[in-house]
């Protein structure tokens, strides 16, 4: 232990006589520091936490799937599935004053959002005979 007390006085007085340097020591550490919490931040988020729907480790995606016809024919065959729904992308045309807007969007059936658990915030859900 003396050993010690007597490297860490003998590091403390090497910092103090080098300003500048001891400044870019501290900053480099903090910069490291910062950078791994926003690292473990994300990582955490994204692949450590469950996903925040009701069953998530029954959600399945199904890649390949290119158009409903195909989706609603698998739900018809398939004994293995309890709820499908489908999700393709859509571009939609945004009207009223000025010029019409090209926005991304999405084409989903009824079933998507009650299977993922959220609810509206306004309003109602798809009915089925409105998929």
């Amino acid at each position: 232990m003396p050993t010690f007390l007597h490297e860490l006085r003998q590091a403390v007085r090497s910092l103090r006589r080098a300003p500048a340097f001891t400044a870019v020591a501290v900053l480099t550490i903090a910069l490291g520091i910062g950078g791994d919490t926003a690292v473990f931040s994300v990582v955490d988020g994204v692949l450590l936490r469950p996903l925040p729907y009701e069953a998530p480790e029954r959600l399945v995606s199904l890649e390949g799937v290119s158009y409903l016809g195909e989706m609603v024919e698998l739900r018809a065959r398939s004994r293995a599935l309890e709820v499908a729904a489908y999700r393709g992308a859509a571009e939609m045309s945004l009207t009223g004053q000025g010029e019409p807007v090209r926005l991304p969007g999405s084409a989903v059936t009824p079933e998507l959002f009650p299977l993922l658990g959220v609810r509206p915030l306004a309003g109602r859900w798809f009915r089925p005979e409105e998929g």
